[in-house]
Order: C-alpha cells, then sequence, then structure tokens
C-alpha cells in the first residue's frame, strides 16, 4: 500500500477475534476501505452452517460457486445418463454477471426482489437466475452487495441516489433478458398483506416490552454525573451482565424438547476445559433480521459452555446442555 495505494488486498485470517490485532496495529477494518478484504475462516465455516440450517442447499450452493470437480468423465447424449446429471451439467456451464438492473422495476413497477426473480425466470424462460443486488451509491461512490436481500426487499429507484445492479446466474451475458419499456412485467403476484412486509420492525432475538419507568434515584444520579458518564455506567453494567450470563448459561426447558423443532449443535472435540467457539456467528444467520415467533430453538451439547458465551446469552432462545455427544446411555 505504501508504493500502490490503488492495491487490492485480501487478508484471511484463522479465527475472528484475531480481529482485534488489526486494530492494535492501526488498520481499521471497519473503515470502508474497498481495496481491502478480511475473511476469518472460522466466522465463514460457521455462518455457512448457520445458513444452511435456515435455507436447505445453501452450503452446496455456495460450494458449487467455489470449485467443482468430477472424478470421470460422464456422457450426456448417452441413455444411462440420469436427469440430473443432465441438469446439473448444463448448470455448471453457467456463470455469473454483474448486469445494470433495469429501470423499469424500481422507478415504474416498484417491485420487491421476489417479484423480480420471478420476471426474469419468466422472460428467460426458466435459464437465467437473479440471485442477488449490487447497490452502487452515486454520493460517495460506495458499493453494498446484497445475496437474496429477502422477498419483500424492494428495488431502490434512480432518484434515489443508488444504481442497482444484478447478480445473474446465466449461459452468457447475452442471454440475460430484462423487462423493459413496453414489456409486459411477468412478476407481479397478488399480495395478500394490506401491510408492507418490508416495514414490519424485526428483531434480533428479543421481544419488545414497553419502556420501564425510571426510578427516583435514577433521576438523581443522570442529574448529578451527566448523561456521557451514565452512558458509559450502563455499558459496564450490561457488560457485567452478559458476563454473569455467560458463566451460568440457560438450560433448555424440559417442554422445548420435548416439543421437538429444535436446532442441535454437537461440539465433539471439544475438551472439558475452556474453549472459544465463535458461537455468535453460528447463531447471527439464525437469528438476524427474524421475527420472534419464527426462530426455532437452538440448544448446544458440549462437555462445558465455550469462554465466549456471553455474546450469544441475550439472544431469544439459545440453550447449553452439559453433556458429551459421543456419551451414551
Amino acid at each position: 500500500r505504501r508504493y500502490v495505494p490503488s492495491a487490492q488486498v485480501i487478508l484471511l485470517l484463522l479465527k475472528a477475534e484475531s480481529k482485534g490485532i488489526l486494530a492494535d496495529a492501526g488498520i481499521n477494518i471497519d473503515s470502508g476501505d474497498r481495496g481491502l478484504t478480511v475473511i476469518a475462516a472460522d466466522q465463514f465455516k460457521l455462518q455457512l452452517l448457520g445458513k444452511s440450517i435456515d435455507v436447505i442447499g445453501f452450503c452446496p450452493f455456495v460450494c458449487n460457486l467455489c470449485k467443482s470437480i468430477s472424478d470421470k468423465e460422464v456422457q450426456e447424449d448417452s441413455k444411462d445418463c440420469p436427469t440430473w446429471l443432465k441438469e446439473y451439467s448444463q448448470g455448471v456451464g453457467h456463470e455469473l454477471y454483474e448486469i445494470e438492473l433495469s429501470p423499469l422495476y424500481g422507478d415504474t413497477r416498484q417491485a420487491t426482489f421476489s417479484e423480480v426473480v420471478f420476471d426474469i425466470l419468466e422472460q428467460n424462460g426458466g435459464n437465467v437466475y437473479l440471485i442477488g443486488l449490487v447497490e452502487h451509491s452515486t454520493r460517495d461512490n460506495s458499493q453494498t452487495i446484497f445475496v437474496n436481500p429477502g422477498p419483500h426487499y424492494r428495488v431502490k429507484p434512480t432518484t434515489s441516489g443508488f444504481k442497482t445492479f444484478g447478480i445473474f446466474i446465466a449461459a452468457d451475458r447475452d442471454s440475460v433478458q430484462q423487462c423493459e419499456v413496453n414489456m409486459v412485467f411477468l412478476g407481479r403476484r397478488e399480495r395478500h398483506h394490506t401491510q408492507d412486509p418490508q416495514s414490519r420492525t424485526h428483531t434480533r432475538g428479543m421481544s419488545r416490552q414497553a419502556p420501564r419507568q425510571k426510578t427516583p434515584a435514577e433521576v438523581s444520579l443522570s442529574a448529578v454525573v451527566g448523561n456521557d458518564l451514565k452512558q458509559r455506567a450502563e455499558i459496564l453494567v450490561a457488560l457485567r451482565k452478559s458476563h454473569h450470563q455467560g458463566q451460568q448459561p440457560r438450560r433448555p426447558p424440559l417442554q422445548v424438547l420435548a416439543q421437538g423443532g429444535h436446532i442441535l449443535l454437537l461440539c465433539v472435540g471439544a475438551s472439558g476445559g475452556s474453549f472459544r467457539l465463535g458461537i455468535e456467528h453460528f447463531v447471527m444467520p439464525l437469528r438476524n433480521l427474524k421475527e420472534v415467533d419464527k426462530m426455532a430453538p437452538i440448544v448446544m451439547l458440549a462437555p462445558s459452555p465455550p469462554s465466549d458465551w456471553e455474546t450469544v446469552c441475550d439472544q431469544h432462545q439459545v440453550y447449553f446442555f452439559e453433556g458429551s455427544p459421543l456419551y451414551q446411555m
């Protein structure tokens, strides 16, 4: 970077906790530097595992985008070749393309992401897939990548200061057909909800409650120490509470285990001593931007709680059960 400031740097870390070393070295990974990409191996694996539970087939989908090999060659035109292998071989010939999205989707139709996906499928006979969006800001020249932003995510109009590109899977760039002016929009479906689903309030695992009334002592404390010092004290109290909850994790209620439908995380290689798992990376895809009633309980089975359990102790229905996955009654 000293000699080539515009050089693209990709930094691979074994553990996400090593990001603190970069901060100590003066490298700010949250500064929005487009030339610096930091990837943590444990974070990527655990998030991929968590997302695969939520979206069936997500792990092989991502792996096929990275690498696809075969030990033997199979003649696709032979009668013995199964149908799934022919379709798989056809899909292997597809590639990823970033193409500017038609302004008609955001400006005229105010379409959601799912409606654009359906329109792309209909316009191309089911041979082209839209899997994500790339939003380029015309103000600060930054970009944000969304892989499957959700069925109710609305495509931003051009007047919002963003230029939207689509991430397509297609045989070639010229085969991508979008809905243009004077064409029939084929992605519109009847909406059964009167309320816009995108305007719903999502939580990160905690149900919203009525604000608690301040006690007279808290009011007097705010008047004496000031808001700045009071906020620091509240942060320290919250950290102490999280640390205490991390030392005494919640056990799953018998009703949750008997009802079923929970997610069971088994730590096979964990020792009886203290170990750090990176559990927050596994829980985040299963809790982020979800309504409380759609969150499946998560139960972790290990000889001892991980040392970073305090990072998930405030999440909704995340439990720890002490025991060995290899022990048989």
